[in-house]
């Protein structure tokens, strides 16, 4: 399945946290029937609070393992990239430190 977040997040100039938490939500609906593929190449701009909003609501859900196996983004720019990568890698620490969100 493709998730075309531009559409999700309904053009919003700089997506915040609560977007990120929004998108994360539309990703898990479609994780339920396979796998995902997350086109971020729409959103204009990416905040770390967007993406790390997103990778914490993620890993609320499934495990790190099922994230990498059944989702795929697909990003703009190689600054969209980093940001996700970093936001990741601390969704990551997080996990592994027992510190899941609410």
């Amino acid at each position: 399945m493709r998730i075309d977040a531009a559409a999700v997040l309904h053009e919003v100039e700089v997506p915040l946290p609560e977007e990120g938490r929004r998108l994360a939500d539309a990703v898990l609906r479609g994780v339920e029937v396979g796998e995902v593929e997350l086109d971020l190449t729409g959103v204009r701009g990416m905040t770390t609070a967007f993406a790390n909003a997103f990778f914490l609501r993620m890993f609320a859900s499934l495990t790190p393992d099922e994230v990498r196996a059944k989702v795929k983004l697909e990003t703009r720019s190689a600054l969209q990239r980093d940001v996700m990568r970093r936001s990741l890698q601390a969704a990551l620490l997080d996990t592994a430190s027992g510190q899941r969100p609410a």
